[in-house]
C-alpha cells in the first residue's frame, strides 16, 4: 500500500501549528473547566430539562460535549503516542504507522458514534449490510448532518478494517484529532474559498488513481449539509441567474441539494473501472447544527 499523499499537509507548518496551539489549547480549557464543575453543570441542566420537558435533552446535549471533549483528548494523546513510537523510538516501518493511524481513526470516530448513539438513544439500522466491504471503490454519500463525518467509519471502516480517503472541508481541521491524524492519512481537506480550483482537482484524481482493495475514496456531492434553508438559497440563486435547467432539476429535489459536479466528476473520470457506492441515510436531519441537540430534535430516532 501507498504512503499517504500529505495532500493536506501542503498547509504551511507554522499557520498549521498555531491552529493546533489554538484548538488543542481551546479543547483543554473546557475539558478542565467542565470536569471541575461536572456536577454543577449536571444539576443546573436536570433543572433546565425539568422545566423544558424535551426528554432530557439539556443534559444529554451536556453529555455529548464532555464525551466530544474526551474523545479529542484520547485522539490527541493517541496521535502523540504514535508519533514518540515512531518517530523517536523507530517502532515499525511507515505502512505500520499508517496503520496504527487508521486504527486509532476506527477507535476513537466508533466510540463517539456508540457513546453518542446510547446518549440520544439512536438505533442503527443497515439495509443490504454487505458481508463484506471491498475496495478499490467510490463512494458518493449524502451529507445532512454533523454525524456523516463519522458515519462511514461506524459503517464500513470499523467493521470492515476499509481504509477511507475523504474529502472534507478545510474548516474541519480545526477538530485536533481530525487535524492531526486526517493530514497523516490520504484525505484531502477543500478551501472551499479557494480560486486554485484546477489544483484541488488534480489532487482528487490523484486520491482514486491507487486505490487497492482495502481503499475506497469517499466524497460528499452536495459539498455542504443539505437544509431546507440551504435548497432556497440555491433555488433563488439558479432563478436569478436564468438558469432554467439547473432550477427545475433543483426544485425536484426534495430532500437533497443539487451536486457540486466537479470533485464527483473529477472521481468517476479518473477511476473508471472502479466500483461506484451510493451512500443514502435518513434519521440524522434533526442534527445539521450544535444547536439542534439542544432542542431534541434527534432524541429517539432510527438511523437508516
Amino acid at each position: 500500500m501507498p504512503t499517504s499523499h500529505h495532500f493536506a499537509s501542503q498547509d504551511p507548518f507554522l499557520r498549521r501549528w498555531i491552529r493546533r496551539f489554538i484548538s488543542m489549547g481551546v479543547c483543554t480549557f473546557l475539558l478542565i473547566t467542565i470536569v471541575a464543575a461536572f456536577p454543577q453543570i449536571l444539576v443546573l441542566t436536570l433543572l433546565i430539562d425539568a422545566f423544558r420537558q424535551t426528554q432530557f435533552a439539556s443534559t444529554r446535549t451536556f453529555l455529548f460535549i464532555t464525551l466530544y471533549l474526551l474523545s479529542e483528548a484520547y485522539g490527541v494523546v493517541g496521535a502523540a503516542g504514535l508519533w514518540f513510537s515512531h518517530k523517536i523510538l523507530k517502532c515499525g516501518n511507515t505502512e505500520d504507522y499508517i496503520s496504527r493511524n487508521y486504527e486509532l481513526q476506527w477507535r476513537w470516530a466508533y466510540l463517539l458514534v456508540e457513546a453518542s448513539s446510547r446518549i440520544f438513544n439512536l438505533t442503527w439500522h443497515i439495509e443490504d449490510d454487505p458481508k463484506r466491504a471491498a475496495g478499490p471503490a467510490l463512494i458518493f454519500m449524502r451529507h445532512s448532518s454533523l454525524g456523516d463525518t463519522l458515519m462511514p467509519i461506524r459503517v464500513l471502516s470499523h467493521p470492515y478494517r476499509l481504509r477511507l480517503r475523504y474529502v472534507l472541508k478545510k474548516e474541519l481541521l480545526w477538530d485536533p484529532s481530525i487535524d492531526i491524524v486526517g493530514q497523516r492519512l490520504s484525505n484531502f481537506f477543500v478551501d472551499r474559498q479557494s480560486k486554485r480550483r484546477m489544483s484541488q482537482m488534480k489532487a482528487m484524481q490523484s486520491m482514486v488513481t491507487d486505490l487497492k482493495t482495502n481503499e475506497a475514496a469517499l466524497i460528499y456531492p452536495e459539498g455542504t449539509r443539505a437544509t431546507p434553508e440551504k435548497r432556497n438559497r440555491i433555488i433563488d440563486e439558479l432563478e436569478r441567474t436564468g438558469k432554467s435547467r439547473q432550477l427545475a432539476y433543483a426544485k425536484s429535489l426534495k430532500h437533497l441539494l443539487p451536486p457540486r459536479l466537479g470533485g464527483a466528476m473529477t472521481f468517476l473520470a479518473s477511476a473508471p473501472k472502479t466500483d461506484v457506492i451510493f451512500c443514502a441515510h435518513h434519521g440524522f436531519e434533526g442534527a445539521a447544527q450544535l444547536s439542534d441537540l439542544w432542542h431534541d430534535h434527534i432524541i429517539g430516532k432510527t438511523i437508516r
